[in-house]
C-alpha cells in the first residue's frame, strides 16, 4: 500500500466512525446521595454513596447497575488535587 492509497481510506474510515458513534446522553445523571459507609469501612472518615450507570454505554437507556463510591474530605483544602467540592 502506498501513502496515496492509504490517504484515500481516511475519509471512508472517518465517515464510518461518525455514523456508528454513540449519541451523547441528553441529561446529566443525578448526583450521588452521600451517607454513612458500610460497617467494614466505618471509622475511616469516609462518606459513601451509590451511583447508577448504564451496563452498556452503547445503550444508555437500557439496563443499569449500581456502583459503590466513597470520598474523603481533605484536611488541607489548599493542597487539594483533582475533583473538588
Amino acid at each position: 500500500m502506498t501513502v496515496r492509497s492509504g490517504a484515500k481510506l481516511v475519509p471512508v474510515l472517518v465517515a464510518v466512525l461518525a455514523a456508528t458513534a454513540t449519541p451523547a446522553i441528553a441529561s446529566a445523571a443525578p448526583p450521588p446521595k452521600w451517607g454513612p459507609c458500610p460497617e467494614e469501612a466505618a471509622g475511616l472518615g469516609l462518606e459513601c454513596g451509590v451511583i447508577e450507570v448504564p451496563l452498556d454505554y452503547r445503550t444508555p437507556g437500557g439496563k443499569t447497575i449500581e456502583i459503590a463510591i466513597s470520598r474523603l474530605s481533605s484536611t488541607r483544602p489548599e493542597k487539594r488535587r483533582g475533583v473538588c467540592c
